[in-house]
């Protein structure tokens, strides 16, 4: 439900998570690849909804960039 998932990305604040899609949120940490509408994390193709991606590229590059 979206409680549930507001309450998984509350107790993930601060971690690296980024919630891409719906019911999703996925670890920066294991993303790898980035394509138009999908990513590829843990070695899974996940979708990015449209709204998400700027937001997602951004929380991505900021991960990186503190990652370095």
């Amino acid at each position: 439900s979206n409680c549930t998932m507001k309450w998984g990305e509350e107790q993930r604040e601060g971690e690296n998570f980024f919630r891409c899609d719906h019911g999703l949120l996925v670890n920066l940490r294991y993303v790898s690849w980035v394509g138009q509408s999908e990513l590829l994390a843990g070695g899974q193709r996940l979708k990015v909804s449209r709204p998400k991606r700027k937001l997602f590229l951004q929380a991505l590059a900021d991960y990186i960039g503190g990652n370095i």
